[in-house]
């Protein structure tokens, strides 16, 4: 059996010597060493000028960012090609999501986003498609043009760099995941970023009760903060980061290589490497694939199934590029332990499907 993604988290040697000092001070939550430590240690990571903020998950992270920027009662543009907790955490913090199509690079269409714009409308999230970076100045210049709040919702794509950068300092905040399906995976967890200590301070008040600096509740909160142990983790998988990056940009250079000629396939560039992304011709040709990967017990999940099609979300609107991205789109097996030999097997079913 071939997993589709197979979560690998440090050596229970390595993240444990960082817990420690929870145990020493008996600190466990709230703030303590670990998570003290990791947030300062991820803000250097980044090139932050702002202390990052650790949560307890992405989609924590995603409504804490929406509620720091003052987003109520309003509509706010997303892609319809997401995982569900983007649009969710829209409808959880009260606000009205409106389903924006895509561009062949799989990325949120600015276009079809113009023909959508409202008085009410006060604010996009440009996700990180599959683990790929978009164009951010593209955004932050429809965002300005338009006087909207922008949020990158890069939950797969910590750890990368655009244009030599770090990404984390784009638009008004940007949201990380840490869950253990991540390359960069804790368990569970996540992180917000942003240009703006004072929008990091108000998301900082949001995940511990709405408590300001003198023990008021001065504001609506809620417990979203990480705790000791995910961050310990965090801690051991910042060191071995760079050596995963390198496992897996060697495991996808292979698919590439071994994938060479077939014109039926190509591979979606998803450098996070959370997983290999590959793109089909026809929808048939990904029909036969899947079969042949059920029959070898080889895992593989079609993302995304557009949220508009999904019953809390369902709409009759019209968005073609994400529908035939939906038809077309697989994720194949990517982890740290892939052998060649799993690849070889992988890449002779979608050689089945090859041009002769």
């Amino acid at each position: 059996m071939i997993p589709l993604i197979k979560p690998e988290l440090p050596d229970m040697s390595k993240w444990i010597v960082y817990l420690q000092s929870s145990y020493d001070s008996c600190h466990f939550s709230n703030n303590g060493p670990c998570v003290s430590l990791l947030e300062n240690r991820l803000g250097e990571y980044l090139g932050a000028e702002a202390s990052p903020l650790l949560v307890a998950n992405a989609t924590t992270g995603l409504i804490t960012a929406i509620k720091a920027l003052d987003l109520t009662d309003c509509e706010i543009l997303v892609p319809s090609f997401t995982f569900a907790a983007t649009a969710l955490a829209i409808t959880n913090t009260g606000n009205t999501p409106v389903f924006v199509d895509i561009d062949d690079d799989l990325f949120f269409s600015i276009t079809d986003a113009e023909l959508k714009i409202t008085k009410n409308t006060k604010a996009l999230i440009v996700v990180h498609t599959l683990g790929a970076i978009p164009d951010n100045e593209k955004y932050e210049r429809f965002a300005e043009k338009h006087g909207l709040k922008l949020i990158f919702d890069a939950a797969t794509t910590f750890g990368l760099s655009y244009q030599s950068n770090k990404i984390g300092m784009a638009g008004d905040v940007e949201v990380f995941s840490f869950h253990a399906t991540k390359t960069f995976g804790v368990g569970e967890g996540g992180l917000l970023s942003s240009k703006s200590s004072e929008l990091l301070d108000r998301a900082r008040s949001i995940v511990n009760f709405g408590f300001d600096e003198n023990s008021d509740v001065s504001g609506h909160g809620f417990n979203g903060k990480m705790s000791e142990l995910p961050a310990a983790v965090g801690l051991a998988m910042l060191d071995e980061l760079p050596a995963r990056f390198i496992k897996r940009n060697k495991i996808a250079d292979m698919y590439q290589m071994k994938l060479l000629g077939n014109k039926k396939i190509k591979i979606y560039d998803t450098p996070a490497r959370q997983m290999t992304v590959v793109v089909f011709k026809e929808n048939k040709e990904r029909d036969f694939v899947i079969k042949a990967f059920a029959e070898r017990k080889i895992g593989c999940k079609i993302y995304y199934r557009p949220l508009h099609v999904h019953t809390f979300f369902k709409s009759n609107i019209y968005l073609p590029k994400t529908d035939d991205a939906f038809s077309k789109c697989l994720s194949i097996p990517m982890y740290d332990s892939m052998t060649e030999s799993d690849i070889d097997e992988i890449v002779e079913v979608l050689n089945g499907v090859h041009d002769e």
